[in-house]
């Protein structure tokens, strides 16, 4: 076995330890890198090189080789430190007697940068105050510095404390950027300028020269970090590191690295709160909600009592110091929402909503509104799921949901008004000048506690215009909101679609660019997913595409911004392309706008276009007849959606003949819809599968059960290109029973429809189905119908549905042709042989 040495540790060595030439035996150095702690991590290496080499049990010296070669690796990147702390590292983290003994007497007697850094020959508890004080700046000069590298993407000169001038600038100056390793003792005496300019102009020395390490540093005895660095500099810091981590969060500083330097600097800038805010993202960015719900209910008063305080307080609290809390504080409650978490997200809306009156923040209180609205419509009795188990602590909570509507408990409206018609009247109002103040219809929309807000909003002269135009915005965002929880109840989708097109001609006044844009692009994108319901593809792009053409242009100057509107429009596009039998289009759209959806983002803007790619890659292998590969991408699609999983799985189950666990599967799928938190196209489709699987397995009764009751449903809420897929199916079921003539009709009577507007892969289902029928009556003109299948699926992606259709015209006429004519069937198993489809990976036309 070779004996590993010193010198792969690490590739490549770091340029600073290969600059170095030591004589150990004088004590002297030819080329000094001025880093004390960068050469005791090289004598560290020596030592480990020398015991390596010279010990004579090889798996003794592969356990010792790995455990300090980690440590060292662990070591190179960290800010520089004193040797008394290092030694503590190394006497707890070094293993091995020998290779301890000898670092210790490798550096004993070493001097290096004066009496400052000697090294205690016995490394022991020698610690004065003085140096103790200069090992703590040192480290947050350390992090500090490796998170400035960071500061120069997208930077603007009022946006960063780092001076944006080039590095020339700092060459007329008496102190010398490219020598790093300078003590700063001789510069920051009487000048505490000279040393903050010097540390900027090492910022944009390393974003030269960024192998660079940061070196070390020492200070005044009597001077901290705060007394150097101003606290408007790390304010500007941390705003930047903020919009970084919103906009752009693949720029920002690292997720370890942000939280080691924030807390580093919230000992001394107690001031800047935006410390914490930045704290909250970061945490969830890293899906750390524990954390994050920590320091938001830290900050956030839990007594009503000290929240009335609060209100009556001199001075009141500023904007500036609660908005990003009361932001952080909605950005978790959706994360909760999604895991069901009701109590959660009460606890943290409520505390926001509190906050946002106590500060007279009215943008706040409507999102906070908007929040506590959606909050509502869950279920009460969903389980929370695996982040009870992460929660250390409980908040008591009050759940008066109810109190955001005007709604008794039962369901029924206090006033007795038919909710269908309140809205009709609040429609109407909304085309009138004057907003709605008085029209009890809009109880429905709008608490009453809120309009008082509003109407003393509306008091004031010298803002009555701007006042108004922001009632009527807020007015159509709760229609927009009540609108989407109808649509997922299958409700009112006429009244639904009039609501839409009313906020889409709405004027929003002055100054409201943004949130009329994203506000009428969330319009877009419910009408582009009603489309795809109704399965209107065509529809579907258009609605979708129109938002994502507003993303290829920044809004007022600012870095491209998508949310999770856009992503939902991209995912749309998507989804309507794989419909149509054109994958690579999908994957292309998906391609082009991936790089505006990062997956650091703290929303879920990401999963939406995961999911999308996810499940367009599934159904391309699925119909591709790449079968060994869809448990991977089953795994992708659970991710970011346990239903689009679990009814995929089922099906795929089913496929290769494991026919009990897909029948459990897909029952279970069903039972977990909820009424509340489900689409009725969820539903649809669900039955439709169980459905299948029903006939499949030739368990007539409830194939046909599970087919009545989503037609039903698909009829109730106009789902024209939907119940015409079911009808397809309802026809196989009468193939199957024997009743022809009902499956002929059937078939018929839907013929031109599916031609005119189903997508590819329904169409060719159906002239499959039309030849299964044929057959069964022993028509001679059943190959006809397996020839417009495979016209059809020519020039799309479904070469499994194409083997089929190409193996069912084989098997037609060779069953046809007659001893005297029997054709040549070359060509025809070419085509079959050129898809490229294992012969085991079939799939039956009732469970398409």
């Amino acid at each position: 076995m070779a004996t590993p040495t010193a010198a792969a540790v690490v590739n490549p060595v770091p340029p600073i330890i290969e600059n170095v030439e030591l004589s150990l035996r004088d004590g002297s150095f030819a080329s000094l890198p001025r880093s004390p702690y960068k050469i005791a991590i090289y004598f560290l290496i020596e030592c480990l090189d020398a015991v390596c080499s010279e010990s004579p049990s090889e798996e003794r010296t592969k356990n010792i080789f790995d455990q300090t070669s980690a440590f060292i690796n662990y070591l190179l990147p960290l800010p520089d430190m004193t040797y008394p702390t290092l030694a503590v590292l190394v006497q707890r983290y070094v293993y091995d007697d020998i290779i301890k003994a000898l670092f210790f007497r490798r550096v004993q007697g070493v001097t290096v940068l004066g009496e400052e850094f000697a090294l205690l020959s016995d490394f022991g508890l020698q610690k004065s105050k003085k140096e103790f004080k200069i090992f703590k700046n040192c480290s947050i000069i350390g992090y500090f510095l490796k998170a400035l590298r960071f500061t120069e993407v997208l930077a603007t000169p009022d946006q960063d404390f780092t001076m944006k001038r080039k590095f020339k600038e700092y060459a007329k100056m008496d102190i010398i950027p490219f020598k790093a390793h300078y003590c700063l003792d001789n510069y920051v005496k009487g000048s505490k300028a000279t040393l903050l300019k010097f540390l900027k102009s090492f910022v944009e020395m390393s974003a030269t020269y960024p192998n660079i390490y940061p070196a070390y540093y020492t200070f005044e005895r009597d001077q901290y970090l705060y007394e150097v660095i101003s606290h408007s500099c790390v304010d500007k810091y941390v705003t930047r590191q903020i919009e970084l981590l919103q906009f752009h969060p693949s720029k920002a500083l690292d997720h370890d690295s942000m939280n080691e330097i924030m807390n580093l600097l919230k000992v001394d800038y107690e001031g800047v709160t935006k410390i914490y805010y930045l704290l909250i993202l970061n945490n969830i960015r890293g899906k750390n909600f524990v954390e994050a719900e920590h320091y938001i209910h830290q900050y956030f008063p839990t007594d009503n009592d000290v929240i009335v305080e609060l209100k009556t307080s001199v001075p009141q609290p500023t904007l500036s110091e609660k908005k990003p809390f009361i932001n952080s504080a909605i950005i978790l409650s959706r994360l909760y929402r999604k895991r069901n978490a009701k109590r959660k997200c009460l606890s943290l809306i409520d505390e926001g909503l509190a906050q946002s009156h106590a500060t007279r923040d009215s943008v706040a209180t409507r999102a906070c509104t908007l929040e506590k609205i959606m909050i509502s419509e869950m279920d009460d009795d969903e389980v929370e799921g695996d982040m009870d188990a992460e929660v250390t602590y409980h908040r008591k909570f009050r759940d008066d949901s109810l109190d955001v509507f005007h709604v008794a408990k039962d369901g029924v409206p206090l006033s007795g008004m038919d909710e269908k018609v309140a809205l009709e009247k609040t429609i109407t109002e909304l085309d009138e000048k004057y907003p709605m103040l008085n029209c009890p219809e809009f109880n429905f929309v709008i608490n009453s506690f809120d309009k008082g807000i509003l109407a003393a909003c509306l008091a004031k002269e010298h803002d009555s215009v701007d006042a108004e135009a922001y009632f009527k915005q807020m007015a159509k965002q709760f229609l927009y909101i009540k609108s989407i929880q109808w649509v997922k109840k299958g409700k009112y989708r006429t009244l639904v679609n009039v609501i839409f097109e009313k906020i889409l001609a709405a004027d929003f006044g002055p100054d409201r660019f943004m949130q009329q844009k994203l506000l009428k692009d969330a319009v877009l994108v419910a009408m582009s997913s009603l489309a795809i319901e109704k399965g209107y593809f065509n529809e579907g792009i258009h609605k979708a595409g129109l938002v994502t053409d507003s993303m290829e242009s920044p809004f007022r100057g600012l870095p491209k911004i998508c949310t999770a509107i856009q992503s939902y429009a991209v995912a749309n596009i998507a989804y309507c392309c794989a419909y149509q039998g054109l994958p690579d289009q999908a994957f292309k759209i998906i391609e082009k706008y991936a790089d505006n959806f990062p997956d650091e983002t703290v929303d879920d803007s990401y999963l939406h276009i995961q999911l999308a790619e996810a499940l367009v890659t599934f159904d391309t292998n699925f119909f591709g007849g790449k079968w060994a590969e869809l448990r991977d991408n089953l795994d992708a699609i659970r991710f970011s959606s346990n239903f689009e999983h679990d009814i995929r799985l089922a099906i795929f189950d089913c496929c290769v003949n494991d026919i009990g666990t897909a029948i459990t599967r897909i029952n279970q799928v069903i039972t977990k819809l909820s009424p509340k938190s489900s689409t009725t196209f969820e539903f649809i489709r669900a039955l439709m599968v169980q459905g299948q699987m029903y006939l499949h397995i030739e368990n007539y009764e409830l194939a046909i059960v599970s087919f009545n009751k989503a037609l039903d449903m698909a009829q109730e809420h106009g789902l024209r290109n939907i119940r015409t897929m079911i009808a397809r199916r309802i026809a196989g079921y009468y193939i199957k029973i024997g009743q022809l003539d009902d499956a002929g009709a059937i078939l018929i009577a839907n013929r031109g429809h599916i031609e005119a507007e189903l997508p590819i892969l329904e169409q060719a289902l159906y002239y499959c189905m039309m030849f299964i029928h044929a057959n069964t009556l022993d028509l001679k003109d059943g190959e006809k119908f397996l020839l417009s299948a495979e016209c059809v699926l020519s020039p799309a992606k479904y070469p499994l549905i194409l083997k089929k259709v190409l193996n069912d015209l084989l098997e037609f006429r060779s069953k046809n042709a007659t001893n005297s004519t029997m054709p040549d069937f070359t060509e025809l198993r070419e085509k079959i042989k050129s898809l490229e489809i294992p012969d085991d990976v079939n799939v039956s036309y009732y469970l398409v």
